[in-house]
């Protein structure tokens, strides 16, 4: 996301602590845009739910939204991570004509998946026919949103962007409040999908505004898929790792909320507080971390066709010498982050209505998401460099761990829940953290050996 970075950096060279304040505000809610403001207007709903849909009602909407957010973020993996390496390759080669047709491409791609998922789960499952429309409806478009986030990036409009996503949850909230007084359920859930087809709609006109239109399809982007086959498999697991353990308390320990719905209350409310501990070096590796990586890396990259061995080197070590600065100063920010969620974990399960057992499980969990986070940074350095084997392994050594662990650790019942998912994405964050930097200690030589195949 260096793209849009680069427009927020400009804030925080002002001495105003206010624009600096507003540039990290922004990046917060680019970064976890969907996300953070789905879950405020989720919970608002809630509170005011027993005014115009009953509890069970409300449970349902609930169970529906954070199904779609945790499928949708699963298939569209593989297309962002594609997506990304497209983007990305094209601003390189300032190739922006051809950006916009890879968008539609993906676009395309994210559509006919997210209907090949959806259709048979609704009509499989309970409901209206209008529940069962609005809800693939909804599911169809998070997917679209989720894909087009990787453009955002090179967008820099950040404040049309922000704009859309904070208007389309008022109108979420709003819509969702006043027809599920007259319409239940249906209206609640119809209503909310309102507001994000908004955000959908304006985040597409924003796009189209600022890059140029030439055709629909682009077949270059298609080929990408068969190019890069690591990419698009660590988009896959990484998604699947991050969601495995929840599904696994779902089916293992939850109960039934409606239909083929479960959920496992004592884990799925302190793991979505959780990931909010995450926030804070979210926006510092979007304005600071990846903007300076980014210089020093195309620098290095534009030194080897260019510049004599010596002066590559001295690149290098210079890209290496930021590359660490980077992930110490994103480690501190996020240990700090986790500590302070560890130590306030009481008060903030009180103020959410958690129970004492759910409590202890959040306290585990703000190291968990801190750790989970540290990890995708581990990850996004590795495709810089080209390393997608290495990003692929490592994501599915996550996800193996995830998995095992937490079918031994929650089937036994002994070891409290979300102690499987912070030992696993410990140990991949470790590892992940050693592959990267014996990766680069080297890295001239493996671009000459890549060269030469």
């Amino acid at each position: 996301m260096a793209g849009i970075g680069f427009q927020l950096q400009k804030l925080i060279e002002d001495e105003s602590f206010l624009k600096k304040a507003k540039a990290y505000i922004f990046a917060s809610i680019i970064t976890s845009g969907p996300w953070i403001l789905s879950i405020l207007c989720l919970g608002t709903i809630g509170i005011l739910s027993g005014r115009f849909i009953s509890g069970g009602k409300f449970s349902i909407m609930s169970i529906t939204i954070v199904y779609t957010f945790a499928f949708s973020l699963i298939i569209t993996g593989p297309v962002q991570f594609i997506l990304t390496r497209y983007l990305a390759d094209k601003e390189y080669l300032k190739q922006k004509d051809k950006m916009l047709s890879g968008l539609t491409s993906a676009l395309f791609v994210t559509l006919i998946i997210s209907l090949a998922v959806s259709v048979p789960w609704y009509l499989n499952n309970e409901g209206s026919i209008l529940y069962k429309t609005i809800s693939i409806t909804l599911f169809v478009i998070i997917c679209a949103i989720w894909t087009m986030m990787d453009f955002l990036s090179c967008s820099k409009n950040y404040t049309g962007i922000i704009a859309s996503f904070f208007t389309g949850s008022i109108i979420s909230l709003i819509l969702a409040t006043l027809l599920g007084q007259s319409r239940g359920l249906e209206g609640a859930l119809g209503g909310y999908t309102a507001g994000q087809m908004f955000i959908l709609i304006m985040l597409l006109y924003y796009i189209v505004k600022e890059f140029p239109f030439i055709k629909f399809f682009n077949r270059e982007f298609f080929t990408y898929f068969r190019l890069f086959p690591f990419i698009m498999f660590t988009g896959l697991f990484y998604n699947l790792g991050l969601w495995i353990d929840k599904l696994i308390g779902w089916y293992l320990l939850g109960h039934n909320i409606y239909g083929s719905f479960r959920a496992y209350g004592v884990y799925d409310t302190p793991i979505f507080i959780a990931y909010l501990i995450i926030i804070p070096s979210l926006a510092y590796f979007l304005i600071q971390s990846e903007t300076t990586f980014y210089l020093a890396h195309r620098k290095f990259f534009d030194s080897i066709t260019r510049e004599k061995l010596q002066n590559i080197l001295q690149y290098k070590k210079d890209l290496i010498e930021i590359l660490k600065k980077s992930l110490q100063r994103l480690f501190t920010i996020q240990f700090i982050s986790s500590s302070a969620g560890f130590i306030f974990a009481g008060f903030i399960g009180k103020w959410f209505g958690l129970t004492e057992k759910s409590i202890e499980i959040l306290k585990i969990l703000f190291f968990a998401a801190g750790s989970q986070v540290m990890f995708l940074y581990i990850i996004i350095f590795l495709m810089y460099f080209d390393l997608s084997k290495v990003s692929f392994y490592l994501v599915i050594l996550f996800f193996s761990l995830n998995c095992s662990l937490n079918m031994v650790f929650m089937y036994s019942g002994s070891v409290t829940a979300g102690f499987g998912y912070l030992i696993s994405i410990a140990v991949s964050f470790a590892a992940g953290l050693v592959f990267l930097l014996y990766s680069v200690s080297d890295i001239e030589f493996k671009i000459f050996m890549r060269q030469e195949n």
